[in-house]
């Protein structure tokens, strides 16, 4: 089974998030600012999957009739329901009727309330159950004749109709992924630890050794009883190489300044018996564990904790919940963080986890991005990146990290030396002419560069770049004020030529190049929203959602096909023939 979306009602301060969809990647990244309440959202997902009373802390404020909700649906198929019909032992039986209910989408939801702390199915589902309730006797009467003779199949009770689906809602959370919830990885390898206290859990280093332990496979009772010290030498040498082999894969930061280590663990023997000790080795050095860098100690304890908990949880997977991940980390370690989520754990998880640091957003990605807001009277609220807020300085302020990463991305390694250049007036336009330049209707030689401005104003000062080197460009610009300035600016005062200028046609942005349908249809990706009479498409969308939506746009439609309406063509189309026009 795999978690499909959540939704949160009455969670200190969510009062309701809305439906989070999780079922384009098997990553989901939670983005916003500090006091969004990501860390909430995470919180009440762990407190989905746990049997406890819920904290005092965790109930919403001054709303004593308020009850907190985790609603979770879920994919399921046959096998599943086949399994808790051939478990003998649970005795839960599962109608025809909401077997077929359950497996006509696949999907089953489950809802956890509290204070009563039980699971239940979600109110379609009762209701399917509650009318294979008996009928009333004058019912039965009036049903006489042929159907009389044929045995009638066991029908619930209406009074045990409750009883019945809190017990199949009970079953079902046996087979759904395990909640694991990481809020910090500061649990340690420390320098020694007693193989008598290993199993201790009040001992420092407790987590970490016994992750680092499942990982490398160490049998612990060997290493009370093989007294050939050569033996054990050569056997942790041997279990350990295989955690540092796998650990450098993602790890590709220096330590120390160099770049390769070894995690070592070495049996020692004292007058209270024998203990390990653990040590980062380099070739120069031998060091414990917390005489390196911090940043170095919560990556090896994020990939010893992480990789333990997803090998005790292989048999049916876990949604792993890890809240701000890689605090102590530089932004290039930040990178690793990402990298060992998606080729490690993700694989056989899904992963859940939030942040405000574009080093952990991959901006090619964005279908994993929700942006959580927490706006005064409506609480904490979780929005997909194309949700309308054009204005709102708190959802422009949740972008940043995404526009970040955006310009992060744009920066690598590009080339501006090209003998054919075509000046862009920003990130928006850059990304809506890459992915259709290689379009049949458009079709742009691979020679001719786009260069991306980050403002308008910025236009003068590549254009005077470009002079000074020699090299050929023209200019793409808006039609508005500032672009209107700009254009004066450059015909005036840099004597560039007008018919190297193209001012765009049809609206005042590169947004309103598409039809209203297009722009619905390709940039939105909501045919159902309502663009009010007389908005251009580029006033309907703040300024950071702008960038936001013409990377997604690129992302999804530079290897795919796309159908324009024709006034959209012509647009672009006027855009694209003056460009191959001037080289």
């Amino acid at each position: 089974m795999k978690l499909n979306k959540f939704r949160i009602v009455n969670y200190k301060a969510i009062i309701d998030s809305g439906e989070c969809d999780l079922l384009s990647d098997k990553i989901t990244i939670l983005a916003g600012q500090n006091e969004s309440g990501k860390t909430s959202i995470l919180e009440s997902l762990r407190d989905f999957d746990v049997d406890q009373e819920i904290s005092p802390e965790a109930k919403p404020d001054g709303k004593d009739n308020a009850n907190p909700e985790i609603i979770c649906e879920f994919s399921i198929d046959k096998s599943d329901i086949e399994e808790i019909e051939n478990d003998a032992e649970d005795n839960v039986v599962v109608p025809k009727e909401i077997k077929d209910e359950i497996l006509k989408d696949k999907v089953v939801i489950i809802k956890k309330s509290f204070p009563s702390n039980k699971y239940s199915l979600d109110d379609n589902l009762i209701s399917v159950w509650q009318q294979l309730a008996p009928q009333p006797p004058e019912a039965k009467e009036s049903e006489a004749g042929a159907e009389a003779e044929k045995p009638a199949e066991a029908k619930p009770e209406p009074k045990n109709v409750a009883e019945l689906q809190e017990k199949l809602a009970d079953r079902l959370m046996r087979i759904v992924p395990y909640f694991v919830y990481f809020e910090g990885f500061n649990d340690r390898l420390p320098k020694k630890k007693y193989i008598e206290q290993i199993a201790n859990k009040d001992e420092f280093g407790y987590q970490a050794v016994q992750d680092f332990i499942k990982l490398a496979e160490i049998d612990i009772e060997r290493l009370k009883t093989e007294t050939d010290d050569k033996n054990i030498d050569n056997y942790l040498d041997g279990k350990s190489a295989n955690v540092t082999g796998d650990f450098l894969t993602y790890w590709t930061q220096k330590v120390d300044g160099v770049s390769q280590v070894k995690i070592v663990a070495e049996r020692k023997h004292d007058d209270k018996g024998y203990y390990l000790n653990f040590f980062v080795k380099d070739d120069d050095s031998k060091k414990y564990p917390e005489q390196r860098s911090k940043g170095f100690l919560w990556f090896l304890s994020f990939y010893l904790r992480l990789n333990a908990e997803s090998l005790e949880k292989k048999d049916i997977g876990a949604v792993i919940l890890i809240d701000e991940p890689g605090s102590y980390l530089h932004s290039k370690a930040q990178a690793d963080v990402l990298k060992i989520l998606e080729n490690k754990i993700a694989k056989d998880n899904q992963v859940i986890f939030s942040t405000h640091s574009s080093d952990l957003i991959d901006p090619k990605r964005l279908n994993r991005v929700r942006l959580v807001l927490n706006k005064r009277g409506a609480g904490t609220k979780i929005n997909k990146l194309t949700a309308r807020d054009p204005g709102d300085v708190d959802f422009a302020d949740a972008l940043s990290p995404i526009v970040a990463a955006i310009g992060k991305d744009l920066g690598k390694g590009f080339d501006l030396v090209a003998k054919k250049n075509v000046l862009l007036e920003g990130i928006s336009d850059y990304y809506y002419l890459s992915a259709l330049r290689d379009k049949t209707d458009f079709k742009l030689g691979q020679d001719i560069k786009l260069i991306p401005m980050s403002g308008v104003f910025k236009i003068e000062y590549m254009a005077s770049l470009m002079l000074g080197w020699g090299l050929d460009f023209v200019v793409v610009m808006d039609r508005d004020g500032n672009s209107n300035q700009e254009y004066k600016v450059l015909t005036e005062e840099l004597n560039i030529p007008k018919d190297k200028i193209f001012q765009i046609e049809g609206g005042k942005a590169i947004e309103d190049m598409f039809t209203q349908g297009d722009f619905k249809k390709y940039i939105l990706q909501d045919t159902a929203q309502t663009i009010p009479i007389g908005t251009a498409n580029s006033d309907y969308i703040n300024k950071n959602q702008k960038v936001v939506l013409a990377q997604k746009f690129f992302e999804t439609y530079n290897q795919s096909r796309l159908t324009l309406e024709q006034d959209s063509k012509d647009r672009f189309k006027k855009i694209f023939d003056f460009i191959k026009s001037k080289f």
